[in-house]
């Protein structure tokens, strides 16, 4: 049970799936791992945008959780992809960009490009439970709503 939230706030996630996109296979494992904890159906690692793409193209996926900086291309392109070409998912899916790079021009190239929320790496169980939690609870606010 994630500290600091009431019993009747818990979500059952046994339906819903992730996909995780990270080049650091640590990170990439702890960021799964943490959603595993929480009881998702599907949580789906990947290292890169292509697989990311594959996944995507292959699987039902209901949130995306992406590094920015990869290589040979970076979250950012993945966003964009996903925001633009409905024949790959929903375009309107939930994706949160996690990355170590927090000044405001980042921010605001995240939001323009369309990512639904923004987390500062190092990222804590609470704090992506809290980010999951609040795109069920405000559907439809990203980071543009934020402003």
């Amino acid at each position: 049970m994630p500290e600091g939230r009431e019993r009747s706030a818990y979500y059952d996630f046994r339906n819903i799936s992730a996909l995780v996109v990270d080049d650091n296979r640590h990170v990439l494992q702890l960021v799964g791992g943490i959603l595993e904890s929480f009881g998702f159906g599907a949580v789906y690692k990947v290292t890169d945008v292509e697989g990311a793409l594959k996944v995507l193209r292959q699987a039902h996926v209901d949130l995306i959780i992406t590094d920015w900086a990869m290589e040979p291309v970076d979250g950012i392109e993945l966003v964009r992809r996903v925001r633009q070409d409905s024949g790959v998912c929903d375009p309107k899916m939930p994706i949160i960009m996690l990355t170590g790079h927090t000044e405001m021009e980042r921010v605001i190239e995240a939001r323009d490009a369309g990512v639904t929320d923004f987390m500062a790496k190092p990222i804590t169980p609470q704090a992506i439970y809290d980010r999951i939690a609040s795109l069920i609870e405000n559907p439809g606010t990203s980071v543009k709503d934020r402003r």
